[in-house]
């Protein structure tokens, strides 16, 4: 079906709705796989995934609804809790903190599939909407943060429904604003606001007021692309109150989340919190992250330049540039940098995409009924046979390394614990000496705070603790608590080279036949190290 040069071919029933194909279906299948692939095996001491998960564990288990902290409450949290809330009801739905700490990055991921098929259908019919999605899915991207205990896809979520519904609304002509698209733009906004505070505006806002500019001088007449201003200025309120009662409440809560999170990522040089990167780094990034569909963006681009200078005379594809362009060259002036913050301008990366090969199969200026060209087409499905490809790879290179450098092991070593002590009240002992996995072992164990050896010695010899789970870093400071438990109760140690850690337990809560393992080299002299290699986390 030939698509005019002129505009997008307006939306239908048989362009939107129709079934996917066997391949599709395929495709999609391959794309699932992918993302449960890329995270396996589970692990929360990556990418500050503990953080995450600890939101949610300290508002089921301590009540903490408004304000959470850091593993182990040695610090206030950075991030607004809705998805901490939507994890804790979804660990009332299914019981399981491994799904509920994840399915809000997964759903949020199949939802923006779904929305940018249904786009991309309409722009490019018969192919359009699996190049779209599929330009989102199959990257070194997006199947990374489909299933990490993150905010960064729910923020693209809403980030993109919002972008959509100003898609929407200059789409038809720039008509006047609905009281339900107003309350939706409220409604997302402020979900936005409570998942990772304002960076929603730096996505939407400049490609916004570029779009109006650039239409308001072609048109001679200003046209906005918001629609007035309560729906996008009154979710600030609900955030400022949050933030307003964090900082009269927490005593760290204005250093931390203000100073240090907020303003800390405008700074640069030494005086730089965040890590910071050249202008150019969000560009370098992209352009191999989301290979190959930047190779072909780009090529596209300068094989058929009359139709990339056309795409500026059509309302909604100008936006769509806009909108990518925009949060792209606003996010590479803030100094501090990391590829995940961009995450938000790749859908409208794939929607621009998706009408440009549409468009280039219809170059301006040819006479009509001239069959579409077929390259455009011929590029794009090689693009999709290499994006399925490079990211299988990536995948198989990253299970390897888990595997051969043992990274899984803390995971494991908890979900043992667990298992061996169910019912039983265990706890996280460090001295004075923190090492970088207790944040992730905390949670591994589904506790809420460490103890220092004094207080769970107290609680040991008062018979309120069953078992105890020391970082071998803190051996030292636990002489005292090691002699409250038997030296021949068998243990369970992590291979983990970083913040290898042992159980201590009573007789009474691991079975006879367990192997007993001594401590390491620097516990009292009756617990000689010795590590049988039945001992290991497999």
């Amino acid at each position: 079906m030939p698509v005019p040069a002129s505009a997008s071919p307006a939306p239908t029933p048989t362009t939107i709705r129709r079934a996917l194909t066997t391949w599709e279906w395929r495709l999609l299948a391959l794309l699932l796989a992918l993302f449960f692939l890329r995270s396996f095996p589970w692990r929360l001491d990556e990418y500050d995934q503990a953080k995450q998960a600890f939101t949610s564990l300290e508002m089921v288990k301590a009540g903490q609804w408004w304000f959470q902290h850091t593993p182990g409450c040695r610090s206030v949290a950075t991030k607004p809790p809705l998805i901490g809330w939507i994890s804790a009801a979804l660990y009332g739905l299914t019981g399981s903190w491994e799904w509920a700490w994840r399915l809000p990055s997964l759903l949020g991921a199949g939802a923006l599939i779904v929305l940018l098929w249904r786009e991309g259908e309409r722009l490019l019919p018969g192919f359009g909407g699996t190049l779209a999605a599929g330009a989102f899915g199959f990257n070194l991207l997006t199947p990374r943060l489909a299933l990490l205990v993150r905010t960064d896809m729910p923020l693209c979520l809403w980030i993109t429904l919002l972008g959509l519904i100003v898609t929407h609304h200059v789409r038809d002509g720039g008509r006047r604003w609905t009281p339900r698209a107003r309350w939706a733009v409220f409604a997302l906004l402020l979900a936005a606001m409570m998942t990772k505070g304002p960076i929603a505006y730096a996505f939407l806002l400049p490609g916004m007021i570029v779009w109006s500019f650039v239409v308001g001088r072609r048109g001679g007449r200003w046209q906005d692309a918001w629609g007035g201003w309560w729906h996008w200025t009154l979710p600030m309120l609900p955030f400022c109150v949050w933030l307003e009662r964090g900082m009269v409440t927490m005593p760290d809560f204005y250093q931390t989340v203000v100073v240090r999170e907020f303003l800390g990522r405008f700074t640069a040089g030494e005086a730089a919190v965040h890590h910071t990167g050249p202008v150019w780094s969000y560009f370098l990034g992209l352009l191999g992250r989301w290979a190959p569909w930047s190779v072909l963006l780009l090529a596209v681009r300068f094989r058929a330049r009359r139709v990339w200078w056309s795409l500026c005379r059509d309302n909604e594809t100008l936006w769509l540039i806009c909108w990518a362009a925009g949060g792209l060259v606003l996010m590479s002036l803030i100094p501090s940098k990391r590829i995940d913050r961009i995450y938000p301008v790749l859908p409208p990366l794939c929607l621009v995409l998706t009408v440009l090969i549409s468009r280039a199969r219809r170059a301006p200026g040819l006479p009509q009924g001239t069959l579409p060209s077929p390259w455009p087409l011929d590029w794009a499905k090689l693009a999709l046979v290499l994006a399925v490809c490079i990211p299988f790879v990536d995948v198989v290179k990253g299970i390897g390394e888990v595997y051969m450098q043992r990274e899984d092991a803390p995971a494991r070593f908890g979900a043992q614990v667990r298992e061996r002590t169910a019912g039983k009240q265990v706890e996280l002992v460090i001295g004075q000496k923190e090492v970088a996995g207790d944040e992730a072992m905390i949670v591994y164990l589904r506790r809420i705070r460490f103890f220092q050896p004094g207080e769970a010695d107290k609680l040991a010899r008062e018979g309120k603790l069953d078992a105890v789970v020391i970082n071998t870093h803190s051996l030292d400071y636990a002489r005292g608590l090691l002699g409250a438990f038997d030296p021949s109760n068998p243990r369970l140690i992590s291979d983990d080279k970083t913040s290898p850690c042992l159980l201590l337990a009573q007789p009474t809560i691991l079975p006879a036949s367990a192997v007993p393992v001594a401590s390491p080299t620097r516990a009292p002299a009756t617990h000689q190290k010795a590590r049988p290699p039945s001992t290991k986390i497999p």
